[in-house]
């Protein structure tokens, strides 16, 4: 083979997985569901990212490093629920993006984060803010059912489901 142009020969087939079967449509199915799970994981927001978001909002206003941290943490602090992974894969897939991403979970940090900055009402509300856009920002971005109006509504929805993924990761990423 000559430098600069590539051996013409055809790709080796991959190997097949148990229970996988050789016709086309199973194989058009399995591309499409590991397609579908690979854009959702990435549509997904990180704790990481939820800080960032955070850090950006504390830099709104002018304010000390104590008050632009708690933005921050509160700004991921809707992912402790991801807490429940050490209790096992049933746990997580349970209890995450169920117990702090609703809206009875943002009422309870308007005390919470009024106990702390009572004397800063602009700190309290973009404490307050980061908290819910962690939220707001899940339920359009991630494949994962949710409560958002928990505990005053139980229904489950997902709006990452019908979302197309371009539109996602163009708005929030």
């Amino acid at each position: 083979m000559r430098a600069g142009r590539r051996e013409n020969r055809r790709p080796r087939p991959l190997p097949r997985l148990a229970g996988q079967s050789d016709s086309i449509p199973s194989l058009r199915r399995d591309y499409r569901l590991s397609w579908e799970k690979r854009q959702s994981r990435e549509a997904a927001l990180s704790p990481v990212a939820h800080l960032q978001y955070g850090w950006w909002f504390a830099h709104w206003a002018d304010i000390n490093r104590r008050e632009r941290a708690a933005i921050a943490v509160a700004g991921a602090a809707c992912d402790l629920d991801g807490l429940s992974l050490f209790g096992g894969g049933d746990a997580y897939y349970r209890y995450h993006h169920m117990l702090f991403h609703n809206a009875g979970a943002t009422l309870a940090v308007i005390p919470l984060a009024g106990i702390f900055f009572w004397r800063r009402p602009l700190v309290w509300l973009l404490v307050v803010f980061a908290f819910a856009a962690h939220i707001v920002e899940d339920y359009f971005t991630v494949a994962w059912p949710m409560r958002p109006w928990e505990p005053f509504n139980a229904t489950v929805v997902n709006l990452g489901n019908h979302l197309p993924a371009w539109m996602v990761q163009g708005l929030f990423q």
